[in-house]
């Protein structure tokens, strides 16, 4: 069965667009065109976090105080919500929107998942004979390229084979890229913030009725968009907010710094208050930490000293990796221990703690070979997409 802590995380995406930045002698914001080198860094975290948690922390004899993905998939889809947001927001009355921002999103998002594809069925195919490769266990191929996975996983009960285990973020993903543009185009600007924060309401409500209700399997409150897709509206309110011109944020910019530490310690009380069985913190704490990420992006976004740590050339560089890390990082730690072991990956030997240590560089070696042959080729393709200037109106 699905365990309803194992959260895996969400693809990275680049973050380079029109976006609001600070000025830290006012309150208001700018908007410009640029990079946010911090979050990069925050990638490059978040996707080691990924690696650390499913290496270590999600394995039989695995440690449970590692197995933090969760929360890595958590900031990710914010960070998705926030920058969707930005995006949309700059170019939905551009011309050629729709073509442009999905020619992007797909150059981005689908070739290293074609990799992903191919190295995961070429090996089920090879080693289909061999216990640890549990090639009765991968999903239908179909369902992968239709962007369907999650729905087959509630339907089985069960994730698949554990390599292709994170691509259900990507199907949420895909989901979500058609519906925040048609969302940001009906809601009239001034109600948009009102529409967000009841969607966000209702996807919460959505996940506690598949928690606690025998309405529907208890997996949909974890690898589908309905359940889900409040932590990308939670990262589409912040980006909203932070583009107001009638808020001062340079007052609330400590603030901003104080409430991601308040949520998450909120979060872990409630994993400790309910003697282990994990309800309140299911029910609110997930949310919260959703939430918390929101803060913290808000807080880097106005440049916090946060920020300042996270533009370290070594977390970009991982951050610049991070989305073949995430897809290719399981593929890499099954077949090592499936041909040098014979065995499925595990840390109950020595053994076994060596190859998975040495499937960590691995993994970003090979990270970094797909990034320059195709993921880098491909995101430069989708930048000739331009969004074009909205016409003049007489």
């Amino acid at each position: 069965m699905l365990s309803p802590l194992r959260f895996p995380a969400l693809p990275p995406l680049a973050f380079r667009q029109r976006v609001t930045t600070p000025d830290r002698n006012a309150g208001h914001t700018t908007t410009t065109t640029t990079r946010i080198l911090a979050l990069d860094g925050l990638r490059g975290v978040l996707a080691l976090m990924v690696v650390v948690s499913h290496y270590f922390g999600e394995v039989p004899n695995g440690f449970a105080g590692v197995m933090f993905a969760w929360i890595a998939v958590k900031m990710f889809f914010v960070l998705s919500g926030l920058l969707m947001a930005n995006i949309i927001l700059d170019h939905l009355h551009s011309p050629n929107f729709a073509k442009a921002f999905y020619m992007r999103r797909a150059c981005r998002t689908l070739p290293v998942y074609f990799v992903l594809l191919a190295v995961v069925f070429t090996s089920a195919a090879l080693f289909k004979n061999h216990d640890w490769m549990e090639a009765d266990r991968v999903l239908p191929l179909w369902s992968f390229l239709t962007f369907t996975q999650g729905f087959v996983m509630v339907a089985r009960g069960d994730f698949g084979l554990d390599w292709l285990t994170p691509s259900w973020t990507l199907t949420v993903e895909e989901q979500f890229y058609l519906i925040a543009p048609v969302i940001c185009l009906l809601a009239p600007r001034r109600f948009l913030l009102a529409v967000l924060i009841l969607l966000c309401g209702a996807s919460i409500v959505f996940r506690g009725v598949a928690l606690e209700t025998e309405l529907m399997p208890k997996a949909m409150a974890l690898v589908t968009l309905p359940a889900a897709m409040h932590s990308m509206f939670f990262g589409m309110i912040a980006a909203l907010l932070l583009r107001s011109k009638h808020i001062d944020w340079s007052r609330f910019d400590l603030a901003l710094r104080i409430a991601p530490l308040a949520c998450l310690v909120l979060v872990f009380f409630l994993k400790f208050a309910d003697g282990g069985s994990d309800r309140l913190f299911q029910l609110f704490g997930v949310p919260l930490t959703s939430l918390a990420g929101a803060f913290f992006l808000m807080a880097i976004l106005r440049n916090a000293p946060e920020a300042e740590r996270l533009k370290s050339d070594r977390l970009r560089f991982f951050g610049r990796l991070s989305y073949g890390i995430y897809l290719l990082h399981m593929p890499v730690l099954g077949l090592m221990h499936g041909l040098i072991l014979n065995a499925r990956p595990d840390i109950a030997t020595g053994v076994q703690i060596a190859v998975t240590i040495a499937a960590v560089p691995v993994a970003i070696f090979v990270s970094w070979l797909v990034n320059i042959a195709i993921e880098q080729p491909m995101i430069n393709y989708g930048r000739t997409w331009k969004f074009a200037k909205p016409r003049a109106t007489s």
